[in-house]
């Protein structure tokens, strides 16, 4: 096995410790975008500011949501680097 292969496989089980929370986080920020995009339209549809103002909370609580789970993935990944030791690009300097 080659440090290359070593290299790509280390990148693979760090991406994989995160990546659900990532993907999910992912997810609902685009459903936070399209309640933002609701609010938006919203007012041109309904007379009431009850909906678009409605619409606005949800879209911020989507975002707040997804930022947690983008840093849960970040954390995640951490907690993987830390407790498998160094990458295998992390060479002793050459005397």
């Amino acid at each position: 096995m080659t440090d290359a292969d070593e290299l790509e496989a280390f990148r693979a089980k760090l991406k994989a410790a995160g990546e659900p929370w990532q993907q999910r986080g992912v997810k609902v920020f685009f459903l936070g975008m399209a309640a933002l995009l609701g609010a938006y339209l919203l007012p041109m549809v309904a007379p009431s500011s009850i909906y678009p103002l409605g619409a606005l909370v949800l879209s911020m609580l989507l975002f707040g949501v997804s930022w947690g789970m983008m840093i849960k993935a970040a954390v995640g990944r951490r907690r993987w680097a830390k407790a498998h030791g160094p990458s295998p690009t992390d060479l002793p300097d050459a005397p």
